[in-house]
Protein backbone atom coordinates (compact mmCIF):
# COMPACT_ATOMS: atom_id res chain seq x y z
CA UNK A 1 0.00 0.00 0.00
CA UNK A 2 2.90 2.33 0.80
CA UNK A 3 4.68 2.01 -2.67
CA UNK A 4 0.76 2.37 -4.18
CA UNK A 5 0.37 5.82 -2.15
CA UNK A 6 3.75 6.83 -2.94
CA UNK A 7 3.39 5.93 -6.56
CA UNK A 8 -0.14 7.82 -6.82
CA UNK A 9 1.36 10.77 -5.23
CA UNK A 10 4.29 11.00 -8.04
CA UNK A 11 2.07 10.26 -10.52
CA UNK A 12 -0.17 12.92 -9.33
CA UNK A 13 1.96 15.48 -8.60
CA UNK A 14 3.81 15.21 -11.36
CA UNK A 15 1.10 15.89 -13.37
CA UNK A 16 -0.03 18.84 -11.65
CA UNK A 17 -2.00 18.22 -8.60
CA UNK A 18 -4.25 20.88 -7.37
CA UNK A 19 -2.75 23.11 -4.64
CA UNK A 20 -3.91 22.06 -0.94
CA UNK A 21 -5.27 24.70 0.94
CA UNK A 22 -5.66 24.36 4.83
CA UNK A 23 -6.68 26.84 7.12
CA UNK A 24 -4.88 25.19 9.81
CA UNK A 25 -1.69 22.46 10.57
CA UNK A 26 -2.54 18.77 11.01
CA UNK A 27 -2.69 18.20 14.32
CA UNK A 28 -0.58 15.25 16.30
CA UNK A 29 -4.51 13.50 17.92
CA UNK A 30 -5.59 13.65 14.13
CA UNK A 31 -2.69 11.69 13.16
CA UNK A 32 -2.49 9.20 16.14
CA UNK A 33 -6.58 8.82 15.35
CA UNK A 34 -5.82 8.23 11.90
CA UNK A 35 -3.18 5.75 12.29
CA UNK A 36 -4.89 4.32 15.11
CA UNK A 37 -8.11 3.86 13.03
CA UNK A 38 -5.79 2.91 9.49
CA UNK A 39 -6.68 -0.86 10.22
CA UNK A 40 -10.37 -0.88 10.91
CA UNK A 41 -11.08 1.51 7.85
CA UNK A 42 -8.39 -0.93 6.00
CA UNK A 43 -11.06 -4.08 6.88
CA UNK A 44 -14.44 -1.84 6.06
CA UNK A 45 -12.58 -0.85 2.81
CA UNK A 46 -11.87 -5.01 1.84
CA UNK A 47 -15.53 -5.75 3.00
CA UNK A 48 -17.03 -3.08 0.54
CA UNK A 49 -14.51 -3.67 -2.18
CA UNK A 50 -16.80 -4.16 -4.85
CA UNK A 51 -18.78 -1.19 -4.09
CA UNK A 52 -15.64 0.81 -4.43
CA UNK A 53 -15.32 -0.73 -7.99
CA UNK A 54 -18.89 -0.01 -8.94
CA UNK A 55 -18.15 3.78 -8.15
CA UNK A 56 -14.69 4.12 -9.57
CA UNK A 57 -12.74 4.54 -6.75
CA UNK A 58 -9.12 3.80 -6.67
CA UNK A 59 -8.92 3.87 -10.68
CA UNK A 60 -6.30 6.28 -10.87
CA UNK A 61 -4.00 8.76 -9.11
CA UNK A 62 -5.69 11.34 -7.08
CA UNK A 63 -4.86 13.59 -4.37
CA UNK A 64 -7.81 13.47 -2.08
CA UNK A 65 -8.09 9.17 -2.11
CA UNK A 66 -10.01 8.81 1.86
CA UNK A 67 -12.02 11.72 0.68
CA UNK A 68 -12.86 9.75 -2.47
CA UNK A 69 -13.55 6.31 -0.57
CA UNK A 70 -15.76 8.65 1.79
CA UNK A 71 -17.35 10.23 -1.03
CA UNK A 72 -18.51 6.49 -2.72
CA UNK A 73 -20.09 4.94 0.32
CA UNK A 74 -22.64 8.31 0.95
CA UNK A 75 -26.07 6.64 0.42
CA UNK A 76 -25.14 3.45 1.58
CA UNK A 77 -24.87 1.49 4.84
CA UNK A 78 -21.24 1.46 4.68
CA UNK A 79 -21.05 5.07 5.43
CA UNK A 80 -22.57 4.94 8.58
CA UNK A 81 -20.14 1.87 9.93
CA UNK A 82 -16.97 4.25 8.29
CA UNK A 83 -18.23 7.40 10.16
CA UNK A 84 -18.87 5.25 13.28
CA UNK A 85 -15.02 4.32 13.10
CA UNK A 86 -14.38 7.48 13.00
CA UNK A 87 -16.09 9.04 15.86
CA UNK A 88 -14.39 6.02 17.41
CA UNK A 89 -11.36 7.25 17.19
CA UNK A 90 -11.70 11.11 17.89
CA UNK A 91 -12.96 12.91 14.28
CA UNK A 92 -16.27 14.22 14.39
CA UNK A 93 -17.33 12.39 10.97
CA UNK A 94 -15.99 10.58 8.36
CA UNK A 95 -14.83 13.50 6.07
CA UNK A 96 -12.76 15.22 8.88
CA UNK A 97 -11.55 11.27 8.98
CA UNK A 98 -11.16 11.42 5.18
CA UNK A 99 -9.80 14.94 4.72
CA UNK A 100 -6.93 14.27 7.31
CA UNK A 101 -6.09 10.90 6.12
CA UNK A 102 -5.79 13.05 2.58
CA UNK A 103 -3.43 15.86 4.22
CA UNK A 104 -1.01 12.59 6.11
CA UNK A 105 -0.94 11.07 2.69
CA UNK A 106 -0.13 14.09 0.83
CA UNK A 107 2.82 14.81 3.23
CA UNK A 108 3.89 11.89 3.43
CA UNK A 109 3.91 11.78 0.00
CA UNK A 110 6.04 15.12 -0.32
CA UNK A 111 8.52 13.84 2.85
CA UNK A 112 9.64 10.92 0.35
CA UNK A 113 9.88 13.29 -2.59
CA UNK A 114 11.73 15.79 -0.88
CA UNK A 115 14.10 12.88 -0.13
CA UNK A 116 14.74 11.51 -3.23
CA UNK A 117 15.18 14.66 -4.83
CA UNK A 118 19.05 13.81 -6.46
CA UNK A 119 18.30 10.77 -7.15
CA UNK A 120 14.78 11.90 -9.43
CA UNK A 121 17.04 15.00 -10.80
CA UNK A 122 19.22 12.59 -12.03
CA UNK A 123 16.86 10.39 -13.11
CA UNK A 124 15.29 13.44 -15.09
CA UNK A 125 18.49 14.26 -16.51
CA UNK A 126 18.86 10.52 -17.83
CA UNK A 127 16.11 10.38 -19.38
CA UNK A 128 16.78 13.86 -21.03
CA UNK A 129 19.65 12.56 -22.41
CA UNK A 130 17.93 9.13 -23.77
CA UNK A 131 16.00 11.33 -25.26
CA UNK A 132 17.73 13.33 -27.08
CA UNK A 133 20.03 10.56 -28.42
CA UNK A 134 17.03 8.70 -29.78
CA UNK A 135 17.35 8.29 -33.37
CA UNK A 136 13.45 7.12 -34.05
CA UNK A 137 12.23 10.14 -32.37
CA UNK A 138 11.71 13.35 -34.46
CA UNK A 139 12.74 16.65 -33.05
CA UNK A 140 8.85 17.98 -32.65
CA UNK A 141 8.79 14.38 -30.63
CA UNK A 142 11.86 15.51 -28.45
CA UNK A 143 10.48 18.81 -27.48
CA UNK A 144 6.97 17.98 -26.71
CA UNK A 145 9.04 14.66 -24.30
CA UNK A 146 11.28 17.73 -23.46
CA UNK A 147 8.50 20.07 -22.27
CA UNK A 148 6.39 17.16 -20.24
CA UNK A 149 9.54 16.21 -17.98
CA UNK A 150 10.13 20.06 -17.27
CA UNK A 151 6.42 20.26 -16.45
CA UNK A 152 7.09 16.96 -14.36
CA UNK A 153 9.87 18.77 -12.81
CA UNK A 154 7.93 21.77 -12.43
CA UNK A 155 5.42 20.12 -10.73
CA UNK A 156 7.36 18.24 -8.43
CA UNK A 157 9.10 21.37 -7.61
CA UNK A 158 5.79 22.76 -6.41
CA UNK A 159 4.85 19.94 -3.84
CA UNK A 160 6.54 21.36 -0.94
CA UNK A 161 4.73 24.37 -1.33
CA UNK A 162 1.73 22.42 -1.97
CA UNK A 163 1.43 20.97 1.40
CA UNK A 164 2.33 22.89 4.51
CA UNK A 165 5.17 22.72 6.22
CA UNK A 166 4.43 21.53 9.64
CA UNK A 167 2.32 19.03 7.80
CA UNK A 168 5.46 17.58 6.40
CA UNK A 169 7.76 17.86 9.46
CA UNK A 170 4.64 16.18 11.82
CA UNK A 171 4.74 13.25 9.53
CA UNK A 172 7.56 12.52 8.70
CA UNK A 173 8.19 12.13 12.62
CA UNK A 174 5.52 9.50 12.66
CA UNK A 175 7.26 8.02 9.37
CA UNK A 176 8.17 4.61 10.81
CA UNK A 177 4.81 3.55 11.75
CA UNK A 178 3.26 4.95 9.05
CA UNK A 179 5.27 2.91 6.72
CA UNK A 180 4.26 0.05 9.14
CA UNK A 181 0.53 0.53 8.51
CA UNK A 182 1.13 0.90 4.98
CA UNK A 183 3.10 -1.74 4.22
CA UNK A 184 0.35 -4.28 6.34
CA UNK A 185 -2.26 -2.93 4.25
CA UNK A 186 -0.53 -3.70 0.76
Amino acid sequence: MRSLIVFCGLVLFAFGAAAQAQHSPLHEAELNGFMQSFDAMQALGEKYDRLFEERGVNSGPNDSPFSQGAAALLGTHAYSEAEAIAQRYGFANLQHWATTGDRIMRAYVAGHMAGQAPQMDAAMAQARQQIMSNSSLTEQQKQEMLKQIEQAMGAVGNMSRDVPPEDIALVQRYRAELDRAFDAAE
